[in-house]
């Protein structure tokens, strides 16, 4: 015959020592994802002129909203981004900055990567004022 008091405290080691861990990964499909474009400037009336990359512009285009993450334009770190909800944006404007006639653009959206995003590498852009600028025509005279 068993003795049940030594069956009680085996069991309760056993259930004691036991543990699980489940680690829950979100679906990509419900991350953010971060991306960045540019907008020019020109003055219409100021023909012969050159164009100019005036602002550029981080999106979230993810299905999730994006905590705090930091941009980089032309190696300045901007303040930190504290939320970009889902079919958010923010928009940098270059003169602001004094950078509307640098000959380079480069942006970098999370640039310390702190956002899991469903595409990481959209994050980059850099324009030149070679590609990215312009000259305004002037109209025909007639």
């Amino acid at each position: 015959m068993t003795n049940p008091k030594l069956m009680f405290p085996i069991l309760l080691i056993l259930l004691a020592c036991r543990t699980e861990t489940v680690l829950i990964k979100p679906s990509p499909s419900a991350l953010p994802d971060l991306t960045v474009s540019y907008s020019t400037y020109y003055n219409p009336q100021e023909c012969g002129v050159q164009g100019y990359i005036d602002s550029v512009t981080v999106s979230n285009q993810g299905a999730a909203d994006a905590g705090t993450f930091v941009v980089e334009i032309n190696g300045v770190k901007m303040p930190e981004v504290p939320h970009l909800a889902v079919g958010e944006t923010i928009t940098f404007s270059l003169v602001e900055l004094e950078l509307a006639t640098a000959s380079d653009v480069r942006v970098m959206a999370d640039v310390e990567n702190s956002v899991p995003e469903t595409d990481e590498t959209n994050n980059y852009g850099q324009w030149s004022s070679m590609t990215s600028t312009f000259l305004i025509p002037c109209p025909t005279p007639t």
